[in-house]
């Protein structure tokens, strides 16, 4: 539970957690949060922390229940996070379980005005217009051909139906469902196995199958077991699966369960750039209203340079000096970095060759080992070599980014061999990527930085979430004191002001009018 500008917000992470949805935890700290764990002073959250003992209860002598909150190795963000319960003595022998494999239950809110509509029957469908007409055994019965397609080859067989007793439906035929024998009846002349179509929608679901690939391939496994029938076309086997499926319950529709079905905003993956010239027809429009106020812009061209640092070489010589080992007096003096004797030795291992002179193959190793360390000792030297000029170079573009880099990571620091708090090192890598500034910090985000340095108050900087490294450098920062260094702050200038720039650059020409929400959209159906 946290706090973003004046909200309050309230996640878990236990599996049940849904954006759709609280979960018990979830709804017991709104509740009950504000009275039992207040957001004061004496309720602090570091998030730094790779485990938490957050509750322990105990059960009887020398036995308790402990709850931690772990982090993933792989993953710092707070969905990485997960709770881990123990049950035992302190000696760590006792019953360890994770919270991503239990079965909590999730909280179930009951509408007290809900009333039972529980279907006796689900096989009865319901007809508000007329009573469906089933099966009569004591009217007469039909024999007809059909064939029953399953995954490597068809059968021809007889089928049994009853003409319907409806004066409207002449040409319809009551047939049997088939579900309890593993057949799907499709017209009750084409009959599919329910391990066929099951395989196309696991296929289907796990990547991308299109229908005509996977009837291809059926037709030739037809071909290969079996000539005396073939498979059916792509554009039957499309209808037949949709209604197969439409019966079935297929968990996890990949559906947003805030936006449902038909979102607003819909983010493509780019492979689909337009539609096929077949398709172009008259009534195919845009989904956009034209106006005659509308701006016309004819002429669009890339901004290059779009990135935080503007100078490719300082970008690269950031990240060289920050990337890797840590860089210490001590780790220098020795010429090999922690870690890299033990890589070095693994090396040698992992590339033996299987010689009978044992003598020649430790030799071999050692020369490996050799090379490994002389490799790290030059890769610290040439960081070493590049850190004035990183910071030089930041200077010249800002001195205050500068001067924060020469502290966290300068000559200075690798003499007294002190280490930089990781919060830094993700703070700098960001600093120098090689993207548009405007993916770091988008014009909201610009909004709550200007608001931010405006009245550096906890609570702006809370807001700051929308800039991942801004707002983990301020959280850490505001832990060691109640005020934010200057440094901090003209830095957060900075960016404000390019991020800006790089704003005002990309938005050429007149702000486009406003059209008025009057707008009646078409029919899909006469597109």
């Amino acid at each position: 539970r946290t706090t973003i500008g004046d909200s309050v917000v309230t996640v878990c992470q236990c599996p049940l957690s849904r954006p759709d949805g609280a979960c018990v935890h979830q709804q017991f700290l709104t509740d009950y949060g504000e009275e039992l764990f207040p957001l004061d002073a004496a309720f602090t959250n570091d998030g730094n922390q790779d485990t938490v003992l957050f509750s322990r209860q105990e059960l009887q002598e020398d036995v308790s229940l402990n709850h931690f909150s772990s982090t993933s190795p792989n993953s710092r963000s707070l969905g990485g996070r997960v709770i881990v319960e123990y049950t035992g003595n302190d000696l760590g022998t006792g019953r360890w379980v994770c919270a991503k494999d239990s079965g909590n239950h999730r909280l179930v809110q009951i509408d007290p005005s809900a009333t039972d509509q529980t279907v006796s029957d689900s096989s009865i469908t319901v007809d508000y217009f007329e009573p469906r007409r089933l099966f009569n055994s004591s009217q007469p019965i039909l024999r007809m051909e059909c064939t029953v397609y399953g995954l490597y080859r068809a059968w021809a067989t007889s089928i049994e139906l009853q003409a319907c007793s409806n004066s409207r439906c002449r040409h319809r035929l009551i047939g049997p469902d088939g579900r309890e024998h593993g057949i799907f009846n499709y017209n009750n002349r084409k009959l599919f196995t329910h391990d066929l179509l099951d395989e196309y929608t696991a296929a289907y679901t796990s990547s991308e199958t299109p229908f005509s690939a996977w009837v291809s391939v059926l037709s030739r496994r037809y071909k290969l077991h079996s000539g005396a029938h073939s498979f059916v076309t792509a554009e039957v086997f499309r209808g037949v699966w949709f209604a197969y499926v439409k019966l079935q319950y297929l968990d996890g529709s990949m559906m947003c369960p805030r936006c449902g079905p038909s979102p607003e905003n819909t983010i493509w993956d780019g492979v689909t750039l337009a539609f096929n010239r077949k398709h172009l027809l008259p009534t195919l429009e845009p989904p956009t209203t034209m106006q005659p106020e509308s701006v016309e812009r004819t002429t669009t061209r890339y901004i290059s340079n779009q990135q935080l640092l503007e100078d490719r070489k300082v970008r690269r010589l950031v990240r060289r000096v920050i990337t890797g080992t840590p860089l210490t007096m001590e780790s220098l003096k020795k010429g090999v970095p922690p870690g890299a004797q033990e890589e070095a030795d693994a090396e040698g291992e992992d590339e033996e060759d299987d010689e009978d002179d044992e003598q020649a193959e430790a030799t071999q190793r050692g020369s490996r080992s050799e090379r490994a360390i002389a490799r790290a000792r030059s890769e610290m030297l040439e960081r070493l070599d590049a850190l004035p000029a990183a910071t030089e170079g930041l200077k010249r573009i800002c001195p205050s980014l500068g001067a924060l880099f020469d502290d966290k990571f300068g000559v200075s620091t690798v003499a007294q061999s002190n280490v930089a708090p990781n919060v830094y090192r993700r703070f700098f890598i960001q600093i120098s990527a090689e993207e548009s500034v405007l993916q770091m910090t988008t014009k909201p985000a610009l909004d709550a930085l200007e608001a931010f340095i405006t009245a550096p108050t906890h609570r702006n900087a809370s807001i700051l979430v929308e800039i991942p490294a801004v707002h983990e450098l301020l959280s850490y920062e505001k832990g060691l004191g109640n005020a934010f260094p200057e440094i901090t702050m003209d830095v957060c200038r900075w960016i404000l002001n390019r991020g800006r720039a790089v704003l005002n650059s990309l938005v050429k020409g007149p702000q486009p009018p406003k059209m008025p929400d009057s707008s009646v959209e078409k029919p899909w159906q006469q597109v």
